[in-house]
């Protein structure tokens, strides 16, 4: 039967701190409902990702780098889930 997912990025977030190095801290969080086409709530998920560095200065492409490899890690977790992937494909 066909399902409706619905991705929600709900954390998606940068933390800069500097004292003698600069740390970037990212996190990222996503929430995935599936539903049947009458509004039926058939599953939901969390999933979530972070990276830390330390650099001795942050630029803008270490902090895109940082927000990118969150959110990856958190996407990984989607496709890890077993419950999700039988409720897409109906099993």
């Amino acid at each position: 039967a066909p399902v409706v997912v619905h991705p929600v990025i709900t954390k998606w977030r940068t933390t800069v701190s500097t004292t003698s190095t600069t740390k970037v801290s990212s996190e990222a969080a996503l929430t995935v409902e599936v539903t049947a086409r009458g509004g039926k709530k058939l599953y939901s998920g969390t999933y979530s990702g972070n990276r830390s560095a330390t650099t001795p200065v942050a630029s803008k492409n270490d902090i895109r780098y940082s927000l990118g490899t969150a959110m990856t890690e958190a996407v990984n977790q989607i496709a890890q889930d077993n419950k999700l992937i039988r409720v897409l494909v109906g099993k």
